[in-house]
This record gives structure tokens, C-alpha cells and sequence, in this order.
């Protein structure tokens, strides 16, 4: 009878083992899958920060190869955006993204800025994420705009010039042309080559 007892004590705690081990083999699968997305979203974040910075330092360059008698110049940039993410180039207090108003965050001051931001709306507040932005200087545009029919480009026309420069979605590679006026200070982006 002792000996009943003591396999039934054996078995309950081999059993004992075995949940236990499994349940530390499921914990850590768990933290591997976490750490395996987090490393995934980190590697897009900062290839979208690195085309954010590359478009920024292009756009200073902007002029350096001099214009042409229309007092305009040309350049081309890759970029790139992860999937629920947004461009934005403020050049005036708010722009019109078709329905929504989007202030310029405070960050910029009165100074034409470009912005990474992760919703619609671009401001540290309960529901969305200000991911970057960066006072555009150096950049000798006044107004930012982009072609009527930009694709990603969203929102309402922009006066007589486009749209706004505003890109939404999510593109690995995407090639964006750009033209500045020296004339009237106006950077314009289209996704077909402007001159």
C-alpha cells in the first residue's frame, strides 16, 4: 500500500515537472515571438526615418545645381513609409487632409516644417503619435505642394498649385520628383518627373 502511494506521489510530481516546463517553453516562445515583431517594426521604423532624413537633406540641397532661366531646379528622391504612417510638409498653419483639418504641431513654431506622423491628425495628444518632426531649414520653399494627381498624395486641391504635400499609406519604394520656383518659393512633388 506504501509503495501505491509512493508511485502515485512520482507520477503527480513527474507530472508537476512536465506542466512546469511547459509552461516556462511556452513563456519563452512568447517573449522570442515579441522580441522577433518588435525587432521586424523597429527595422521599418528606421528605414522610413532614414528616407525622412535623406528627403530632408536633398531638399536643403535643393538650388545647389543651379536653375534654369525659369528660375527653376529639379531633384529626385526614393521614399519610403511604413504602413499607417504620414508625410506631412507644413508651410502654413493647418492643411486640408479631405475631411480633417491638420494643425501644424508646436514643435515647428512659425516655421515651415516636414513631419512623420502615425495617424491622420499630427499632434501629441491621447490618440495619435508625433513620430518626427523637422523645421525645414535650409530649405528655400515657402509653400509645399504636391500634383493633383500624385499617387498617396491626400486631401483636397490646394489652390491653383495641387494639393498639399501630404503621403499616406504604405510603399517600400517609391520614387517622388521635385521642382523648386524660385520665382514664387514653391516646392511642388509628383510622383512623374516635373520637368
Amino acid at each position: 500500500m506504501a509503495n501505491m502511494k509512493r508511485r502515485k506521489g512520482d507520477v503527480a510530481l513527474q507530472q508537476s515537472v512536465i506542466n512546469i516546463a511547459l509552461i516556462v517553453v511556452a513563456a519563452l516562445m512568447i517573449l522570442l515571438a515579441v522580441w522577433f515583431a518588435q525587432k521586424a517594426i523597429s527595422k521599418g521604423s528606421v528605414r522610413q526615418q532614414e528616407s525622412f532624413n535623406n528627403l530632408l537633406k536633398q531638399l536643403q540641397n535643393v538650388g545647389s545645381s543651379g536653375y534654369d532661366e525659369d528660375g527653376k531646379t529639379y531633384g529626385t528622391i526614393i521614399l519610403t513609409l511604413d504602413k499607417g504612417y504620414r508625410i506631412y510638409g507644413f508651410s502654413e498653419s493647418t492643411l486640408q487632409a479631405g475631411k480633417d483639418t491638420i494643425s501644424k504641431p508646436a514643435v515647428c513654431g512659425d516655421q515651415p516644417c516636414f513631419c512623420i506622423c502615425d495617424r491622420v491628425k499630427c499632434d501629441r495628444d491621447k490618440d495619435a503619435k508625433l513620430v518626427n518632426c523637422r523645421i525645414s531649414e535650409g530649405i528655400p520653399a515657402s509653400k509645399y505642394v504636391a500634383t493633383p494627381d500624385m499617387r498617396h498624395n491626400e486631401g483636397k486641391d490646394y489652390g491653383s498649385d495641387g494639393k498639399y504635400f501630404a503621403l499616406a499609406g504604405s510603399f517600400e519604394k517609391m520614387l517622388v520628383h521635385f521642382m523648386f520656383n524660385s520665382k514664387n518659393n514653391v516646392l511642388t512633388f509628383s510622383d512623374k518627373p516635373l520637368n
